[in-house]
């Protein structure tokens, strides 16, 4: 349920993109990363159905749906930092300036963070493999594939290298 509000809470920032021409510099990006997260959650879906899985314990209920609310928060921090320049889109501004502070201080990519943790939280509240195999195998690396497009654009802006040189890109202190 928790995952369900947070695709509505998401809405806002659809349809301020949906104005926006997909960039040349997101290179689909955003299609097979929308496409992973869909995939996911229909897997997390599906597993629900195959009577052959074990049902998830309460424990795993409890701390998946802990998870997925630690990544709808640090999420929405960080779509709140970045403000209107935050787009599902890849696309740097004219009055692109980099941002360090708050949740960016801990990692570069603090959305997607917020997207695995809680990603991770739904497969562990449903105890689904189908949905591990997912976020593994597709969700994971289409983030990172995400990540590698927009820093080679970032990388144009102004203070993003040395910004590089001081923080960690998807977890903090190890990645």
């Amino acid at each position: 349920m928790i995952y369900v509000l947070w695709i509505f809470v998401e809405l806002k920032v659809v349809k301020r993109d949906k104005g926006s021409a997909e960039s040349n510099t997101d290179h689909g990006t955003v299609i097979i990363y929308g496409y992973a997260r869909v995939l996911h959650v229909v897997m997390t879906a599906v597993a629900l159905l195959l009577p052959a899985l074990p049902a998830p314990s309460l424990t795993c209920i409890y701390v998946g749906s802990v998870l997925v609310g630690l990544g709808v928060v640090i999420r929405q921090l960080a779509i709140y930092t970045l403000g209107r320049h935050y787009s599902h889109l890849i696309d740097i501004k004219n009055d692109h300036k980099i941002v360090d502070y708050g949740i960016y201080k801990l990692v570069r990519h603090p959305a997607y963070t917020g997207m695995l943790v809680g990603s991770l939280g739904l497969t562990i509240s449903y105890f689904s493999y189908p949905s591990l195999i997912i976020l593994i195998f597709t969700l994971i690396p289409s983030i990172l594939n995400r990540i590698s497009h927009e820093e080679r654009e970032l990388i144009k802006v102004d203070g993003y290298r040395s910004y590089m040189g001081v923080s960690k890109k998807f977890i903090p202190y190890v990645y």
